[in-house]
Formats: C-alpha cells, structure tokens, sequence
C-alpha cells in the first residue's frame, strides 16, 4: 500500500477497532459536501433577499458568484494554486463565518472586490435595510452607503493598500438588538513600481548576448501596443543572438522591483512582447535564484499574474534582480514593461 492508493476506509484491527477507519481523503470529501450544502444555502438567500441576477445566463446569481470567485482568489493567483493546507483551512473558516453572517438578522452579503491595480481594493456588501453599519476600529478604509437593492442596503468600502503594512477590513453591524461582526485581512503593503522619471541606468542591466540591449521609456501610447494601464512603459530593444550559447535577456532591480521578498504575496506585471515570442521572468537572489513564469505573447499587453507564495526565500536569499530570457526564437525583438505592482501577503 502506499499514500494515495485511493481508499477511502482502512481496516481498524491493526488499531484495536472493531469495524472500518475512514481516511483523510474521505474527511476531505465530507468537507466538500458540507462546503456545497452551505454555498447552496447561500445562494437560496442572496436571490431571496433580492440580490443580483443572472446577466450571463449561467444559472448562478450574479452577486454570489462574485462572492464565491473572492473567496477563491484566496487560494489561486491566474493558475497557480496556493500548495498550503493552511491557506485552505482559512478559506473555509472564512466560508463558515460569511455562512453564518448571510443567516444572521443583518443578512450580511459579500458581493465582490474589485483591485484597480494601484493599490486600490474595493470592497461591496450588503445587509437588511434598517441595519446600524459603521467601520470599527482599526479598520481600513472609508465607508459609502452606495443605495438600495430589494430590501437590502448596499454599501462599499475603499482602501488604499499602498499606505499600510497591514490592512483590515473590520464592519461592525446592529440589527434587532444584536451586534455582528465582518472581519476580513485585505493584505499586506502593495508597492506600485511606476515606469517614471525617477527610473535610472541603475536600475537595468543587459545580459550578454554578443548584441546592445537599448533601453527607454515612452509614453504607453507610443508604443503601438493596446491593452495597456501604465501610463509610461519601458522598451527594450534585444539585439538577435550571434551563436546559440549567448542569452538575449536583461534584468530589472532597484526602484524597479521594489517590494518583493518575503514579506510579498504576489507580483503583477504589465508585459508585452514581438507576437509569437516567449519570454520567461527569473527571480534572481544572493543565494540562487527561481522560474515564476513562462509568456507567449499575443497582439496586445498581458497583465502576468505571478505567485510569490511559494517561493523558497531560504535558496533565494537576498533579492538581487528580476531577469527577463527570451525562450523562442533567436532573432532580434522588443519587450514593453509597464507598471510592476507588488501585493504583500
């Protein structure tokens, strides 16, 4: 026998019991069917307390979906999952209290966050109308009454992530004589590296490849890519590779890559690239360094969604640079880099 042979229970003698022991993997299935009665529960009050709709004809009301695909983006960052029993564990105590608050008489709806890429969250709930909502203390951000929808009032909560370490959401609600309480930790410090003026030779380095790397920055207009944010972009200009050994690459550090380390949870990057080309970002430390993703590129800009979660900091070590190498192709070409923002954990 070995670990994943598929089993759900196992014989209990061995262990002095008279009878079957059930697995980790069928507590794991006992979960998810308690997870889907109590999204299903969910989803019953949120189209009840009139909440929603069904815009895109996929059968699944509009708010809770929202709801459902927030809680999710705890756990993936693009594709990549969060390989952290904790980080699951978290979810679903997270599931369990929203649960509880949708139940509850202020009928407590989460209904999206939005992020504008700067540093921005907003968050957008809702509860029963006649419900006492103030922010309570320590919590970030500003609260906005943002309506009515049926019988439920809307509001919003916008924070700035870029002025904080540590960002909590803290809602305090009073509804027939009792008090509930909405807590979320809306994440560590968010570093936007802009493409400005303050960028300098420093903070660029080419990599050997027998050919001039040319850097400047222009306005994102001039760079003939559409599907830009920033508003300036770096261009780099890679000359073709003269012999199959050399690398066409260059690296960014200083005011470039601000922000990432262990304290990081995720890195976005604004990339462009000569369609058909692919470009792989390396993190480069003291110590050693580690691939964070591979880019093919199409007619427009790409934001690259990277998860730093996983990242072995002890081989890493000190940060010294990101490297961009060019993994197809050996003729000349040209990368646009727009903003880097860092999301801290």
């Amino acid at each position: 026998e070995a670990n994943g042979d598929g089993f759900l229970f196992y014989p209990g003698a061995q262990y002095g019991i008279d009878g079957p022991v059930g697995s980790m993997r069928l507590e794991a299935i006992r979960d998810g069917l308690e997870e889907y009665e109590l999204l299903y529960a969910m989803a019953q009050t949120y189209s009840e307390n009139g909440l929603g709709g069904d815009e895109n004809g996929d059968g699944v009301n509009d708010a809770f979906g929202a709801m459902v695909e927030e809680l999710a983006s705890e756990l993936y960052v693009g594709t990549v999952v969060t390989a952290d029993s904790a980080a699951f564990d978290a979810a679903r105590e997270r599931l369990l209290g929203l649960a509880a608050l949708n139940e509850s008489a202020a009928a407590f709806s989460l209904m999206e966050q939005t992020d504008d890429g700067k540093g921005n969250v907003t968050v957008k709930f809702a509860v029963k109308n006649g419900t006492e909502v103030l922010l309570g203390e320590g919590s970030c951000g500003s609260l906005t009454q943002a309506g009515t929808q049926g019988e439920m009032a809307l509001y919003t909560v916008s924070a700035d992530l870029s002025a904080a370490d540590q960002n909590n959401l803290i809602v305090n609600m009073k509804a027939d004589g009792q008090t509930f309480v909405y807590e979320q930790y809306l994440g560590g410090r968010v570093h936007i590296n802009e493409v400005n003026g303050d960028v300098s030779a420093a903070d660029l380095a080419e990599v050997e490849n027998g050919a001039q790397t040319k850097f400047k920055k222009i306005a994102a207009s001039e760079s003939g890519i559409t599907g830009f944010t920033s508003k300036n972009v770096l261009q780099a200009s890679l000359g073709a590779r003269l012999n199959f050994e050399m690398q066409q690459a260059f690296t960014l550090s200083g005011k470039l890559i601000a922000g990432i380390g262990e304290s990081a949870g995720s890195l976005k990057l604004e990339m462009a690239a000569t369609k058909g080309r692919t470009v792989s970002v390396i993190l480069v430390g003291d110590k050693g360094e580690t691939s964070l993703a591979s880019v093919t590129f199409g007619d427009a800009a790409q934001a690259v969604e990277i998860s730093l979660e996983n990242v072995n900091w002890a081989k890493i070590g000190s940060v010294q640079c990101l490297r961009f190498n060019v993994a197809s192709g050996d003729g000349a070409l040209t990368v646009w880099l727009g903003n880097a923002v860092v999301y801290g954990k």
